[in-house]
C-alpha cells in the first residue's frame, strides 16, 4: 500500500515513545496535540534516515496515519490479531526446527482500506461518553457506530470445525449478535484428532454435536452472545434450514466448510438472496480467503475449483502402484465386508414375509448378495477367528493365484512386451505365518470387528489370550486354492461397482442353512471412523499385507490412517491466520451497513505460511451482459406472476413481452421442461405450467433456467467467463 515507510517509521516512533513515557500515546485533551506533536517529530526523524534526501512527505497521508495511530495505539482488534498470531506462531515453529530459517525482517499486516473509512476523532469524542467495558479496546480501533453494528448482526454460520471454532471465538471476542443473533449448524460429532487444532472442544466433549458444543464454549467466553445452534447438514434438500424466507433474515452468511459441493450450495442460496458470503479454507500450511459482496462481486461458484482426481478402478481393485492404492483398497474392503453387507442384510430381512416369499421361489433385489454374510455367521469367537483366518487367504494368497492364473509372469502381448511390466507389478501370494507378528494382527483385528457385526459376547481376556488365538487359527480348516472364471477388471476407466454379484445360483437347501443360522438376527454394521483403534487395526495391517503381495514399501500406521481417513492436514497457526483475515472482510461487510463501500476496499487473501507468503487481491466485479432490453449480472433475477391456469405458451408470451427475450430452452433442475426439438414440443405449449413443473404442497415458486436466442444476447465478457442468463423465479399463485 502506499505510505508503508511511513507505517514503519510512525511504528518506530511509538516503539520509542513508549520507551521514553513508559505509556502509548492516546487522545485526550490534556495530552492530545502534545503526544501527536511528540510522536509526528519522532516519526519524521525515522523518516529522514528510511528515505532519500529528496523525498519529500505527502502530508495528507501522512497526518491521516499518524492520527490513526493516535487515536488506536492504546486499542486491541481480534481480527488482526488472531492473523499475526497465526503467522508469527509459524515463524517460531519454522524457528525451533533447527533446520529451516524463519522470517528476519519487518512484517506488518494492515487493514487501512478499512480504517481509512471510520471518522476517529468523531467516533472518538462519542466514546468517551460510553463507560469502559470490554469492548473499550475495539472501540479505539473501529468506533462505537461500526461495534454497535456488529453487535446487531444476523449472521449464520455453516461449519463449526477449525475454521468454525476460531471464527466463533472471534465472534465472542468482537460482541457480534448480542442484540441479533448467530444461528450455527453442523451435522458432525466431535473425535478425537480434532481436539488439537479445534480449541472450542475438549475431551470430555468427544462424540458430541459440535454445533452445540461450539455455541456453549462461546458463550463462556462471552455471556451476551446470542447463539442459535443446529445438526442440520447443509445442502440440496436442506431447505428447511436454508430456505428463503430463512436465509432472507439474515445480514451475513459464514461459511467455515471443508467440501465444494456444500460451498457452492451456499454460495447459491446468497446469490438468489442477495446475500454477503464469506468464504474461507485451509490444507496445511495454504489457505484462502474470499469475501461475495451483493451487487458488485463475482459469486464463489465462478472461481475454478481443483478437481479431485479419482484413483482408476482397476489400479485399486488389482494393480496397485503405491501405497493409497493399498489402502483405498483396504478401507473399500472394510465398508464393503463390515458396512455395506450387514446394511443391505439388515434391510432385506426387515421386509414384510420375507423368508416365505424367499421359499415361494420370489425374485427378491440383492438378495444373492448377502448369501455369504448369512451362511458364515459368527455365533462364537473361535468362528471370528476362523473366518478372519479364511479371509487373510482370500484377499492376499488366492487373489494373487487368480490374477497369476489370468496373467502368468511370463504373459507378453502380440508385440512380445510382457504384461507385469511398471507401472503394473505381479503378485506374490502370502503363505500365512502364525508367528509373523504382521500376519496375527490381521487377523485378530478382523476377528474383533466381525464380533461386534455378529453381536458376539467376548471378553478382553480372550482377545489378548495370543497363545489360545493362535491354536484356534491353526485349527482353522482352509479350502485349496481352485482357478476361478471371475471377471478380472483391467478397464482403467472402468468405476467401482456398489457389491460383487453373487456367483452362481442358491439351492433351497442353502437357504435353509442360511435361515437357521441367522434367525431372529440383526446385523450391527460398522460405519467406517477414523478414530477407531479396531476400524485403523484392520485397515492398516490389510493395507501393508496388500503392500507386500505386491512387492511395495511398507508404511506406518498414521500415514495409512491419514490417506483411509481422507485427512486433510489442519494445522492451528493457518487457522488462526485465515480466521483473522476473513473476519476483517466481514467487518468491512458490517461497515458497508452504515455506509456504502466500493468494492476496491475488500480483499481476498492467498497464503502459505511455511513459505511464507501471503498474497492480497481486490475481489472481481461481476460479469454484465445485456440480454433483451436489460444489462444482467449473477446478481439480477426475473420474474413472472403466474396463475393456476397459465400455460407454457403463455409464460413464453409473458416472458417475452416483460424481458424482451425469446427463450429456446427452458429446464427446472436437471429436467427439461420446453425445448422446440424435444418430441411433441407443440402440445406442450398447451399445457399448464402447474402439472409441468414441480409444483408440491407449501412451495410458492419455482426457479427456471430459461436460454433465450443468441441474437437476444449482447455479451461483454473477459474472454474465459460463460454467459448465463439469470433465472427466471415462476410464482404459482400471484
Amino acid at each position: 500500500m502506499p505510505g508503508l515507510v511511513y507505517i514503519h517509521a510512525i511504528m518506530l516512533a511509538i516503539s520509542e515513545f513508549k520507551q521514553l513515557n513508559q505509556r502509548l500515546p492516546e487522545p485526550n485533551q490534556m495530552n492530545q496535540e502534545n503526544d501527536e506533536t511528540t510522536l509526528r517529530n519522532l516519526s519524521i526523524n525515522h523518516l529522514t534516515e528510511l528515505t532519500p534526501k529528496d523525498h519529500v512527505i505527502n502530508e495528507n497521508h501522512f497526518s491521516s496515519l499518524l492520527k490513526t495511530f493516535v487515536y488506536s495505539a492504546k486499542g486491541a482488534f481480534a481480527p488482526i490479531c488472531s492473523a499475526m498470531g497465526g503467522f508469527v506462531g509459524q515463524q517460531v515453529l519454522t524457528s525451533i526446527t533447527g533446520k529451516f530459517t524463519p522470517i528476519q525482517q519487518w512484517l506488518y499486516l494492515d487493514a487501512y482500506e478499512l480504517i481509512k473509512e471510520i471518522s476517529f476523532e468523531k467516533e472518538y469524542n462519542a466514546i468517551k461518553s460510553i463507560s469502559p467495558d470490554r469492548y473499550q479496546s475495539l472501540r479505539l480501533c473501529i468506533g462505537d457506530s461500526l461495534v454497535q453494528c456488529l453487535a446487531r448482526q444476523q449472521l449464520f454460520m455453516v461449519g463449526c470445525g477449525a475454521i468454525g471454532c476460531e471464527l466463533l471465538k472471534l465472534f465472542a471476542l468482537l460482541g457480534v449478535g448480542r442484540s441479533g443473533q448467530i444461528t450455527i449448524t453442523d451435522h458432525d460429532h466431535i473425535e478425537k484428532s480434532n481436539l488439537n487444532r479445534q480449541f472450542l472442544f475438549h475431551k470430555q466433549h468427544l462424540n458430541q454435536p459440535k454445533s452445540i458444543v461450539a455455541a456453549q464454549s462461546a458463550r463462556d467466553m462471552n455471556k451476551e452472545l446470542n447463539i442459535q445452534s443446529y445438526t442440520l447438514k447443509v445442502g440440496v434438500g436442506s431447505n428447511d434450514l436454508c430456505s428463503d424466507a430463512f436465509i432472507g433474515g439474515q445480514t451475513i452468511i459464514v461459511n467455515a466448510l471443508d467440501n465444494i459441493e456444500a460451498r457452492r450450495y451456499m454460495d447459491s442460496r446468497c446469490i438468489t438472496n442477495k446475500k454477503p458470503l464469506v468464504e474461507s479454507g485451509t490444507m496445511g500450511s495454504k489457505g484462502h480467503t474470499f469475501v461475495v459482496v451483493p451487487y458488485k462481486s463475482e459469486s464463489y461458484s465462478n472461481q475454478n475449483d481443483p478437481i479431485d482426481k479419482d484413483v482408476p478402478y482397476c489400479n485399486v481393485k488389482s494393480f496397485p502402484a503405491n501405497i493409497e492404492h493399498c489402502t483405498i483398497w483396504a478401507r473399500e474392503k472394510f465398508e464393503s465386508t463390515f458396512s455395506m453387507k450387514p446394511s443391505l442384510y439388515n434391510s432385506i430381512m426387515s421386509q414384510e414375509n420375507i423368508w416365505n416369499r424367499i421359499n415361494n421361489g420370489e425374485t427378491i433385489d440383492d438378495l444373492p448378495k448377502i448369501y455369504k454374510f448369512m451362511k458364515r455367521k459368527c455365533t462364537n469367537w473361535n468362528n471370528c477367528l476362523n473366518s478372519a483366518r479364511e479371509k487373510f487367504d482370500k484377499y492376499f494368497s488366492n487373489k494373487a493365484r487368480d490374477l497369476l492364473h489370468k496373467f502368468p509372469a511370463d504373459m507378453v502381448d502380440d508385440k512380445g512386451i510382457l504384461y507385469w511390466k511398471l507401472p503394473k507389478r505381479a503378485p506374490t501370494p502370502i503363505d500365512f505365518d502364525i508367528n509373523n507378528n504382521l500376519h496375527y494382527d490381521f487377523v485378530l483385528s478382523c476377528a474383533k470387528i466381525l464380533a461386534k457385526i455378529y453381536a458376539v459376547s467376548v471378553k478382553h481376556e480372550q482377545i489378548n489370550d495370543v497363545g489360545a488365538n493362535k491354536n484356534i487359527i491353526l485349527q482353522t480348516k482352509i479350502e485349496p486354492w481352485q482357478p476361478r472364471n471371475k471377471v478380472i477388471i483391467t478397464d482403467p476407466t472402468a468405476t467401482k461397482p456398489l457389491l460383487t454379484k453373487h456367483e452362481g445360483d442358491i439351492s433351497a437347501e442353502e437357504w435353509k442353512f442360511a435361515q437357521e443360522r441367522t434367525k431372529d438376527f440383526k446385523a450391527a454394521p460398522i460405519p467406517f471412523e477414523k478414530d477407531d483403534d479396531y476400524q485403523i487395526d484392520f485397515i492398516a495391517t490389510a493395507t501393508n499385507l496388500r503392500a507386500y503381495m505386491y512387492g511395495l514399501e511398507p508404511s506406518d500406521r498414521y500415514e495409512i490412517k491419514r490417506i483411509a481417513g481422507r485427512i486433510v492436514p489442519a494445522i492451528g497457526t493457518t487457522t488462526a491466520t485465515v480466521s483473522g483475515l476473513i473476519i476483517i472482510e466481514f467487518v468491512k461487510l458490517c461497515l458497508s451497513q452504515i455506509k456504502d463501500l466500493p468494492l476496491d476496499v475488500y480483499r481476498n487473501f492467498y497464503i502459505n505460511i511455511a513459505l511464507p507468503f501471503l498474497i492480497a487481491s481486490e475481489p472481481l466485479a461481476c460479469l454484465t451482459q445485456k440480454i433483451g432490453k436489460f444489462d444482467v449480472n449473477i446478481w439480477s433475477s426475473f420474474e413472472i406472476k403466474g396463475n393456476p391456469d397459465m400455460t407454457l405458451e403463455g409464460f413464453i408470451t409473458e416472458v417475452e413481452k416483460k424481458y424482451d427475450i425469446k427463450p429456446v430452452l427452458i429446464s427446472e433442475g436437471v429436467k427439461s421442461v420446453y425445448a422446440p426439438w424435444m418430441p411433441k414440443a407443440s402440445s406442450q405449449l398447451k399445457r399448464k405450467m402447474d402439472d409441468l413443473l414441480s409444483h408440491k404442497a407449501n412451495v410458492t415458486y419455482s426457479d427456471l433456467v430459461v436460454l433465450p436466442d443468441d441474437n437476444d444476447m449482447d455479451v461483454q465478457t473477459d474472454g474465459n467467463s460463460e454467459a448465463t442468463p439469470p433465472p427466471i423465479r415462476y410464482y404459482f399463485n400471484s
